[in-house]
C-alpha cells in the first residue's frame, strides 16, 4: 500500500494508543506490564505517518504465538481501514515465521474482523472460547475456590 508502513511499537506511540483504548471502548488500556516487553512487543501499521491501528505479539518458548489486544483509531473511517489491518496482521505473521513459529494466530472478539477475513476464505474458528481468569478475580472471591486451592496445591508440589 502506497504510504504505509507496518513498523514496531515506540514508546511514544502510547500517546495514540491509550487514547483508542479509552475512545473505542470506554476503558483503561491494558496494563503495560501485561503486554510483551512492556507493551514494546507490538507492531504499528501507518498511513500518512498516522499511526491507525496496533497488536501485540505474544511470542512463546515453543513454536507458537499469537496476537492479542488489537487496537485501532476509532476515528479513521476511510474504505481502506481493513486493508491496513490486514498488512498489520501479515506483518505479524511474517515477523512470527521469520522468527521460527510454526503456528500463529490472533485473539479477537470483533465480529467485523471476523466476518471479513472469513470472506477472504482466512480459516477462522467456530468455536466461542472462554477465558478462565482465576487470578483476575478479586482475592476475597478466589480463597475457599476449589480452582485457587487446586492450582496452590499443584504449585506446592513442583
Amino acid at each position: 500500500m502506497e504510504n504505509t508502513i507496518v513498523r514496531p511499537i515506540k514508546e511514544e506511540d502510547y500517546v495514540y494508543i491509550n487514547k483508542w483504548w479509552k475512545d473505542a471502548t470506554g476503558k483503561n488500556p491494558p496494563p503495560r506490564r501485561l503486554l510483551p516487553e512492556n507493551g514494546l512487543h507490538g507492531l504499528i501499521v501507518c498511513k500518512n505517518d498516522n499511526p491507525v491501528a496496533c497488536t501485540y505479539l505474544y511470542l512463546t518458548n515453543s513454536k507458537m504465538g499469537y496476537c492479542d489486544y488489537m487496537i485501532g483509531d476509532p476515528e479513521y473511517k476511510e474504505k481502506d481501514r481493513f486493508n491496513l489491518i490486514l498488512e498489520l496482521m501479515q506483518s505479524a505473521i511474517m515477523t512470527a515465521k521469520n522468527l521460527g513459529y510454526e503456528d500463529f494466530w490472533f485473539l479477537t472478539k470483533e465480529e467485523g474482523l471476523v466476518k471479513k477475513c472469513r470472506e477472504l476464505n482466512v480459516e477462522v474458528s467456530e468455536e466461542k472460547y472462554h477465558l478462565v481468569l482465576p487470578l483476575r478475580a478479586k482475592k476475597a472471591h478466589c480463597e475457599g475456590t476449589h480452582l485457587l486451592e487446586k492450582t496452590n496445591t499443584q504449585n506446592e508440589e513442583k
